[in-house]
């Protein structure tokens, strides 16, 4: 299953979408979302979203720590 985790910064979301709740940000998103796995093979397809303002854990030198963000995913 492919799922993607979205980090959102909220003054940037706020200004190009509106005042919204956060479900409302994600529905906005899933749609688009549904838009592009049209054009995606099916294997491909995004089955699931989270969207959070908390950013990825990270290292050092920048890499996301895989590891941790997929104990994180619900």
């Amino acid at each position: 299953m492919l799922c993607a985790k979205i980090v959102y910064e909220p003054n940037l979301i706020r200004e190009a979408l509106g005042e919204k709740t956060e479900e409302q940000y994600k529905q906005i998103i899933w749609e688009e979302i549904k838009k592009i796995n049209q054009a995606l093979p099916i294997y491909k397809h995004v089955k699931k979203i989270e969207i959070t303002t908390k950013p990825f854990a990270k290292t050092t030198t920048q890499k996301v720590k895989r590891f941790e963000e997929l104990k994180t995913v619900s």
